[in-house]
């Protein structure tokens, strides 16, 4: 029934308090509080989420949260949740490590990852806060592999993409911008300054502290790229084009 339940309300099911409010009280679940969207992703094909319920549930029990299987792989999880609170962030992210370890502890070969989505929405709304975690996990899985908690701020610019767009070639990209910089002596000071400079939202003071150099020199560098490789990082669109290169290409 529980699973029921979860797959009605990211399918947009229910449309106002009244509509399910049956199905919750049977649940014992508190419509007036918020929930983010949760996904739990195990990747090991091998191995089937679906046989471990009684595991699961045991994992899931003292926390405030509850789930449903989206399918024999992956959970659908709803956290309560106040998102302008910054305690009851790194208590989500305590308590989701520590998921995840015990999953990983009690299921041999399992491994797992997660998206969590930015919103908190009453459950009747949650569908927008299941396509933000449907996206943390399907488009973080690329540009963070290393990563287990992914949320949907992480994504950044990438949020504005469709997965196909990181399945379909962005991966195998030439990047024929950089050819100038091919046997420069400065080539990789160059591309890793620009890359931190873009990841801190082009914030020189940001990038010279990650950099431990002077904003003036970061500044330096990237008039410097700029004129070796004739590209114009004032202009939002090849800014962004830019940072999806660097973000794959090698």
């Amino acid at each position: 029934m529980q699973d029921e339940f979860i797959k009605d309300l990211i399918d947009g099911k229910y449309k106002d308090y009244k509509s399910c409010y049956q199905k919750s009280k049977k649940l014992k679940i508190d419509l007036s509080k918020n929930y983010i969207s949760i996904i739990i992703e195990q990747l090991n094909e091998e191995i089937k989420l679906i046989n471990y319920r009684d595991t699961i549930n045991k994992i899931f029990s003292s926390r405030e949260l509850f789930f449903g299987m989206k399918n024999a792989n992956r959970l659908i999880c709803l956290y309560h949740i106040n998102s302008s609170d910054e305690k009851s962030k790194e208590l989500l992210y305590r308590d989701l490590n520590e998921i995840i370890n015990l999953l990983e502890n009690f299921i041999t070969d399992s491994k797992f990852i997660c998206g969590v989505s930015n919103k908190s929405n009453l459950l009747y709304n949650i569908q927008s806060s299941y396509f933000e975690s449907l996206k943390a996990l399907e488009i973080g899985k690329y540009i963070f592999p290393n990563e287990q908690i992914i949320t949907f701020n992480q994504l950044g610019p990438f949020s504005l993409f469709r997965v196909e767009f990181f399945q379909d070639g962005v991966l195998n990209y030439e990047a024929t911008e950089f050819e100038n910089l091919n046997g420069h002596p400065d080539r990789e000071e160059l591309l890793h300054t620009l890359r931190v400079f873009l990841n801190n939202n082009s914030n020189y003071n940001l990038a010279a502290e990650e950099l431990f150099v002077h904003s003036n020199t970061v500044r330096y560098r990237i008039n410097k790229i700029q004129q070796i490789c004739s590209i114009d990082l004032n202009d939002s669109t090849e800014r962004l084009k830019i940072q999806l290169i660097l973000k794959f290409w090698k």
